[in-house]
């Protein structure tokens, strides 16, 4: 996309998990993509002692801590053997490429993506405080915006997010709350549409409906908001 962005002078903000970019390690949403589905549910389910074969694994990850996720990750390879996933994102030449473009500014987006409303106030404070340093140090520059991992407010992040931000001096915070942005717009909670994967037709059916997509969705599935608490009572995480 880089190139896409230079060449038509697009500006944009790419934001980055430093320990992941120096480390060249994966995410652990890219780490189970080959997993099988089947497997890794029981595997949840039995570690828990609860049946949640009626949901998807990616809802029951999201209301776990980082520590949580992969330590599941790791038992799930141990027990099936599995090959490391390939790597799949920027490594630190690329970043720095990116950042002296200055078309593109570069923002942190924690250490190690945990969903921070999971986690307690020392770890959440650190995934924050760690990645903003950290980025300082390989762009040589300041960093002033943050995004935050899955980002929905209240179930994602809340206002304790928002003060360790602001310790920390970050100006603007992006959330993925799908809203138009205007002048009531909270600097820390800024809304975003996504695009997300998909094919030719899937993505131009979202660019075309805007802002009545979530609502055309929520009608035909559940909302993430809804699935993921209703885990987290499963589970007795309330």
């Amino acid at each position: 996309m880089f190139p896409i962005l230079i060449k038509h002078k697009i500006p944009a903000i790419l934001f980055v998990s430093p320990k992941i970019t120096s480390n060249n390690e994966n995410f652990w949403f890219q780490e189970i993509r080959q997993f099988d589905e089947i497997k890794l549910n029981r595997l949840i389910s039995n570690s828990y002692k609860t049946d949640l074969s009626q949901y998807p694994n990616w809802a029951i990850l999201k209301t776990l801590t980082i520590e949580d996720i992969w330590r599941i990750i790791g038992e799930y390879k141990m027990q099936n053997k599995n090959v490391a996933e390939k790597h799949f994102n920027i490594n630190i030449e690329q970043l720095k490429e990116v950042h002296a473009s200055k078309i593109v500014k570069i923002g942190a987006h924690t250490q190690n993506h945990p969903i921070l409303q999971n986690e307690s106030d020392e770890i959440s404070k650190k995934e924050i405080t760690d990645s903003i340093r950290n980025l300082e140090i390989i762009l040589n520059d300041k960093v002033h915006y943050f995004a935050y991992p899955n980002g929905i407010p209240s179930l994602d992040f809340n206002q304790r997010e928002v003060s360790f931000l602001k310790e920390n001096g970050i100006k603007l915070a992006f959330s993925t709350e799908s809203r138009d942005f205007s002048i009531v717009s909270r600097p820390f909670e800024i809304p975003r549409y996504g695009i997300s994967l998909g094919s030719e037709v899937f993505i131009k059916a979202k660019l075309l409906l805007g802002r009545h997509w979530d609502t055309i969705k929520k009608l035909k599935t559940k909302s993430e908001t809804r699935i993921r608490k209703e885990i987290r009572t499963k589970l007795s995480l309330e």
